[in-house]
C-alpha cells in the first residue's frame, strides 16, 4: 500500500520536467476507464480488478506491475507502463 500513500500524498505532483502533467493524467484517466469498463464486462484483466475501484488503486496496482510484472503491464497498459518507467525507472525485467 506505499503507492496509495504516494498518491495520498500528492507525490505525483513533483513529476519530472520531462513527464508533461496533462500527458500523466490523460493516459491514467483513459487507462482507468477502459480497466473499470473491461472489469464491469467481466473480461478478464492483467490489471487486478480491484483497481476499477479507484484512481488511486488504479495507480496502487499499475506501480505494483511496474516492479513486480511489467511485461503484463505494458502489454495491458502501454502508455501507463511508458509513463511509469520514465517515472520509477526501468522495470526489473
Amino acid at each position: 500500500e506505499i503507492y496509495t500513500q504516494f498518491d495520498t500524498l500528492s507525490l505525483h505532483d513533483a513529476l519530472p520536467t520531462w513527464i508533461a502533467r496533462r500527458d500523466w493524467i490523460a493516459a491514467f484517466e483513459a487507462a482507468f476507464e477502459a480497466h473499470g469498463r473491461a472489469v464491469r464486462r467481466g473480461r478478464e484483466t492483467a490489471i487486478d480488478p480491484y483497481a476499477a475501484d479507484a484512481p488511486d488503486e488504479f495507480f496502487a496496482c499499475t506501480s505494483e506491475m511496474h516492479f513486480s510484472t511489467p511485461a503484463a503491464l505494458r502489454a495491458a497498459a502501454p502508455t501507463v507502463a511508458a509513463l511509469l518507467a520514465a517515472y520509477y525507472g526501468p522495470p526489473p525485467d
